[in-house]
């Protein structure tokens, strides 16, 4: 298991310097292991989906939460993936409460240690609830924005991409959560 890790690093930091525009930004392009797939998606919804019912933040890692944690990471999506030598940049996508299946798509940043575990994962965005057609074009945009520039700034101001942050909803990293940030407050 820490060989597949391992090499699964060695890989991701090999295509690392590769044109964003050109490349194809699937998660197959740098999984091809399907156990290392599925580590790195339980370990993103333990970073960006909400707490199990009577667990605490301090918990979200313990291992009587992990059993709710995997089932949620079977409705999730890990939509893109791209490594770079310091960050890999990731776009998950969950079901959204809806009558017409929507999904809302979360992306950010995450470090890989050695060992396959994540670290410092950043939440950049958050897009509203979307049909699955509407879903795959804007976030293609957003995460190819996010790439290149390593924001997307420029989209912030439009609901029709990112629903939070905003002006209030501001994500913590230190915490690893998104919070409610008074107008005017946050640094």
């Amino acid at each position: 298991m820490r060989f597949r890790f391992s090499a699964f690093v060695i890989l991701f930091l090999a295509v690392a310097c590769s044109d964003v525009a050109k490349r194809d930004l699937k998660p197959g392009n740098y999984l091809s292991d399907g156990l290392v797939k599925r580590s790195l998606m339980l370990q993103l919804v333990q970073f960006t989906d909400k707490l199990p019912e009577g667990f605490t933040h301090e918990q979200r890692f313990d291992s009587l939460a992990l059993p709710v944690f995997q089932q949620r990471a079977s409705i999730h999506e890990l939509s893109f993936l791209y490594p770079t030598d310091s960050v890999i940049y990731f776009q998950i996508t969950r079901p959204a409460p809806s009558l017409f299946k929507e999904r809302i798509a979360i992306g950010g940043w995450f470090t890989l240690q050695p060992n396959g575990k994540i670290t410092d994962v950043e939440q950049l965005y958050v897009t509203p609830k979307l049909r699955p057609e509407e879903l795959v074009v804007r976030t293609a945009t957003l995460f190819r924005e996010l790439v290149q520039t390593g924001n997307v700034k420029g989209f912030l101001s439009d609901r029709n991409y990112v629903n939070y942050p905003d002006s209030v909803n501001q994500y913590n990293s230190q915490l690893n959560k998104w919070e409610y940030v008074p107008k005017g407050k946050w640094n």
